[in-house]
């Protein structure tokens, strides 16, 4: 008698089996489709992370100033644009190659894999995907000074998290299914850069009446309490007047520089005159003199531009008195 049929395949979710016959059909639109809504739902988790954090920051008197006002629908758009037009279809043609090129599940297969795509492809890709987010925030000229200071610690913290993930993708993800692992590991990881950008601001509520950096550090003041307008009057035109600016809603005297004091980088003709007299939270996460950027407010900002932030305020805390704080 012949043999009897093998047993049939387990029974596949309808959602699966369709998204199976898309991948057959379709396989790079469906791939960028995919792409785009978890870049997107990614980039939504993170700003409800981080709007979440600072609120419950603020119950430890955390000023208002510090946190985003409202929720970025522009940055989601880019993010999610660039899900579905970059993201994915690199990842489709990247992944495709790798898997031509350099077939088998062997333990030398994967390997080599994973070596040229976190040394060959990923230094590559990311100063590319910053690029392309700098060009959408409108701020294409800032893109090679954001290089500079970002991407080898972006590449660093890339290698943490996607070299374990990527060994994974590679030893026990089917093709067709790798570029979906990558975005699912890429939503976690969105959320993680997020948490952790923002966790510094608890801890900055201690700062609220202390004396900043130098020799005061530490010691209590009477601090206080201005308008941005009336911030204005202290940019250093006025010699009787001492140089201020703000930064997260802290107002620092930057008059000196160094212990000798040394003439101010902020001073009138100096490097960095256009903070004087100013909110410039937003400029110091940007790198930027724009005038739309001479603001305290970091609503739309990425988890690497507000972790910029947090180390020119920790800067400025350490170098400069505190001399009082920014009305909001």
């Amino acid at each position: 008698p012949p043999p009897p049929p093998p047993p049939p395949p387990p029974p596949k979710h309808a959602i699966f089996s369709q998204y199976d016959a898309l991948l057959e059909s379709h396989p790079l639109l469906t791939k960028a489709v995919t792409s785009g809504l978890i870049c997107g739902a990614g980039d939504c988790a993170c700003q409800l992370l981080q709007s979440s954090s600072e609120r419950s920051s603020s119950e430890s008197e955390v000023s208002t100033d510090q946190r985003p006002e409202s929720f970025s629908f522009r940055r989601l758009a880019n993010f999610t644009l660039l899900g579905g037009a970059l993201v994915g279809p690199t990842l489709h043609v990247w992944y495709g190659a790798l898997n031509r090129r350099i077939s088998g599940d062997g333990a030398r297969a994967v390997l080599t894999r994973l070596g040229l795509d976190q040394l060959l492809f990923a230094p590559l890709f990311i100063p590319t995907f910053m690029a392309s987010i700098s060009a959408l925030e409108g701020r294409a000229h800032e893109i090679p000074a954001r290089l500079r200071e970002n991407w080898a610690s972006t590449v660093y913290a890339n290698w943490g998290v996607w070299v374990p993930a990527q060994a994974a993708n590679f030893a026990l993800i089917p093709p067709q299914y790798q570029v979906l692992f990558s975005n699912v590991v890429g939503f976690v990881w969105n959320i993680i850069m997020s948490y952790q950008a923002n966790k510094a601001l608890q801890a900055e509520a201690k700062t609220e009446e202390r004396v900043g950096g130098g020799e005061g550090a530490g010691e209590r003041a009477t601090l206080v309490t201005m308008t941005a307008k009336e911030l204005r009057q202290y940019d250093g035109s006025d010699p009787s007047r001492p140089i201020l600016l703000a930064c997260k809603g802290d107002i620092f005297d930057v008059t000196h520089s160094g212990p000798n004091n040394e003439p101010s980088m902020y001073a009138p003709g100096s490097g960095y005159a256009a903070l004087a007299g100013r909110p410039c939270t937003r400029a110091l996460a940007l790198m930027s003199t724009d005038e739309d950027a001479l603001t305290d407010d970091m609503s739309g900002l990425t988890p690497e531009q507000l972790k910029s932030a947090d180390s020119w305020h920790t800067f400025l805390m350490k170098k400069y008195r505190l001399h009082g704080r920014l009305e909001r």
